[in-house]
C-alpha cells in the first residue's frame, strides 16, 4: 500500500477530530445516532457513552492542561468499558476514543481508533457517522468491488427494454455508488423502472442490492484492519525485525466469498486496471 494512501487517510482522520473538537453539532449528531439505532443489547453500554460524551465536553472547555488530563483520563475509562457490545455502540465509542487521542496529541492512534469504527459497524460509519472519510480516503481500495458489481447490475438489466435502459436518470437510481448523495434514491424513477421488469428481474437485482451491501460490509472490516495493521507495522509495535518485512503488502479485495451472483470467471478479480495505483487486481 503507497505511503500517499496511508498518508490520506491519516489526514482525513485528523480532520474528522478536528471538526468533532470545534464544532458541538458534530458530537451532538453522534449521539443522536444512538438514539436513532437503539438496540437491547446496546442498553448496558449506553450510559457509559452518554457519561463519556459529556465528560469529553468538558474536557474540551477546560481551562487548564491537568483538568483536562484528568477528565480525558475518565472519558476514555468510560469509552472502554462501551465496547464489545452493540456494533453500532461500539463505532460511536471508537470515534469519541479517536478525539480524545487527538486531544492526547496522538494522531495515529486517533486514526486507529477511527479504522476500529469502520470495522465494528461499517454500514453506520459509511453512511452517517463519517461519511466524508470514507469517501475521501477509502473507496478507492475497494473500485474493483464496485465494478465487479456494477457490470452485474448492467447484466440484469439488460433483460429490460432499451427504452428504458437508455434513460440515465431512471438507470441512476439503481446505480451501486459509493458517494453519500447517491445513496438516495429516485423513487419515482425507481418505481417506474421496476414496473417495466419481470418478478425474476426485480428479485434479481434485490438479491444483486443484498449481496452487495454484504461485500461492501466485509471488505470495509476487512480493508480497516489491514490499515490498522499497516500503521501499527509502521510504528513497529508489532516487526521484531524489519529485515525479514521486504514484501509490500496489498489490499485485495475479497470477493468469491458472496453468494447468489452470477460472476464470470473473468470478473471475479480483474488481472488488469488501467486505473492509478492498481496493478494485477490489486491497490498499491
Amino acid at each position: 500500500m503507497s505511503s500517499a494512501t496511508v498518508s490520506n487517510f491519516l489526514h482525513q482522520a485528523s480532520l474528522f477530530s478536528k471538526e468533532v473538537l470545534s464544532q458541538p453539532d458534530a458530537r451532538l449528531r453522534l449521539r443522536r445516532s444512538l438514539v436513532a439505532r437503539p438496540s437491547s443489547n446496546a442498553e448496558p453500554s449506553l450510559s457509559s457513552l452518554q457519561l463519556a460524551a459529556e465528560t469529553l465536553d468538558r474536557a474540551i472547555l477546560a481551562p487548564d492542561s491537568d483538568s483536562r488530563l484528568d477528565l480525558l483520563d475518565r472519558a476514555e475509562e468510560l469509552l472502554l468499558s462501551a465496547l464489545g457490545g452493540d456494533p453500532h455502540t461500539s463505532a460511536v465509542a471508537f470515534l469519541h476514543l479517536a478525539v480524545v487521542s487527538t486531544l492526547r496529541g496522538n494522531p495515529v492512534r486517533s486514526a486507529r481508533f477511527l479504522l476500529d469504527a469502520f470495522a465494528s459497524d461499517p454500514s453506520s460509519a459509511r453512511g452517517d457517522l463519517a461519511p466524508k472519510v470514507w469517501e475521501e480516503s477509502l473507496v478507492q481500495p475497494l473500485l474493483p468491488l464496485h465494478r465487479l458489481f456494477y457490470a452485474e447490475k448492467q447484466a440484469i438489466l439488460a433483460s429490460v427494454s432499451s427504452e428504458f435502459q437508455d434513460r440515465q436518470g431512471s438507470m441512476s437510481a439503481l446505480d451501486f455508488s459509493f458517494t453519500s448523495e447517491s445513496l438516495a434514491f429516485d423513487e419515482a424513477s425507481r418505481r417506474q423502472l421496476l414496473s417495466r421488469m419481470s418478478n425474476e428481474t426485480v428479485e434479481e437485482l434485490r438479491m444483486l442490492e443484498d449481496a452487495y451491501e454484504e461485500a461492501l460490509d466485509e471488505n470495509t472490516k476487512l480493508l480497516a484492519n489491514f490499515l490498522r495493521e499497516f500503521l501499527e507495522n509502521s510504528e513497529g509495535k508489532e516487526l521484531t525485525n524489519t529485515k525479514k518485512k521486504k514484501k509490500k503488502k496489498f489490499f485485495v479485495p475479497v470477493i468469491h466469498k458472496v453468494r447468489g451472483i452470477r460472476v464470470s470467471g473473468a470478473e471475479k478479480l480483474p488481472e488488469k486496471t488501467g486505473d492509478a495505483g492498481f496493478r494485477d487486481g490489486r491497490y498499491n
